[in-house]
């Protein structure tokens, strides 16, 4: 009988989680199935292997999971054999599928990611993320990479119940894309990962302003803007309390583009002017005479 295993890196399938169930690995699962011999398989066991970087803090509380050939994952069982490197073995079972880690009740982290995203403004990278059920936990890590397996670390955020936070990462390789990863510590050390998303640099690199005039500026800033693409752009000007005092938007050309923005009826004062794409945001200090 053979048996062939592919390793996927990311988020395994959406399924429903067994009771038994808190959390399942976000960074990797497994797919094993049978290339020759079917009519000899009765049962088997999975060991699966897992290393520092999986987040294992408590192998006592570490199971396996496999999915049903549906949309549910079942707990088969295990238990870790040590911490943070280590193995565990499966129960018996009769069908090849998906098997993914997972904790059991009482070994989650104290915290729910619920979403996690990244947008290049300026010549840096805002990455927002946004958590529930922050209880006994210390911090974000967020980790970056240019090849989406070998990562630093580029910002720590502590925990503060907020809910919602920010990090502004303007120390950016020239590369054409990043990926970025939180690492979720709680109090007593354990760890987990989010997702992995990839940050495109392109508008940094290539999209970019070429004048703002005149600036001080009467009625009408003339902006010379070099466009990779054709794409839609909203132009906005704020007033010091951060209110939006003006807006247009503009069909930008792939090349340069030369935008009239008209505010005359202003009153005199500094302003912020903010253009903002598909993928990149600039803002510029503004003052009006």
């Amino acid at each position: 009988m053979e048996y062939e295993a592919e390793l996927f890196a990311g988020m395994p399938p959406a399924r429903t989680l067994p009771g038994s169930f808190t959390n399942i690995n976000q960074q990797w699962y497994l797919t094993i199935k049978i290339t020759n011999g079917t009519a000899n398989f009765s049962d088997a066991q999975a060991t699966i292997h897992y290393e520092a970087s999986d987040g294992i803090a408590d192998p006592s509380v570490l199971r396996i999971g496999k999915d049903d050939g549906g949309a549910n994952w079942l707990d088969i069982g295990g238990t870790g054999t040590a911490s943070p490197a280590g193995s565990i073995t499966s129960n018996t079972f009769t069908s090849f599928s998906d098997f993914v880690l997972a904790n059991i009740t009482g070994g989650p982290l104290p915290v729910t990611l619920q979403n996690f995203s990244g947008i290049a403004i300026n010549q840096s990278v805002q990455l927002n993320w946004q958590v529930a059920n922050e209880f006994n936990f210390s911090q974000f890590v967020v980790e970056r990479s240019m090849d989406g397996a070998n990562y630093t670390t580029t910002g720590i955020t502590k925990a503060s119940g907020a809910a919602t936070y920010t990090l502004i990462d303007a120390q950016l390789p020239a590369t054409a894309y990043v990926f970025y990863r939180l690492k979720m510590v709680d109090k007593d050390g354990r760890f987990n990962y989010s997702n992995v998303i990839r940050v495109s640099l392109a508008s940094i690199l290539n999209n970019r302003i070429i004048t703002i005039a005149p600036n001080p500026f009467v009625n009408t800033l003339i902006i010379q803007y070099k466009s990779i693409i054709g794409q839609n752009m909203q132009i906005q000007l704020l007033d010091v309390l951060g209110k939006v005092v003006k807006s247009n938007r503009y069909s930008l050309l792939e090349g340069n583009n030369q935008l009239q923005f008209y505010a005359g009826d202003l009153p005199k004062g500094t302003y912020l002017l903010k253009m903002t794409t598909n993928t990149s945001i600039v803002t510029e200090k503004i003052i009006k005479n």
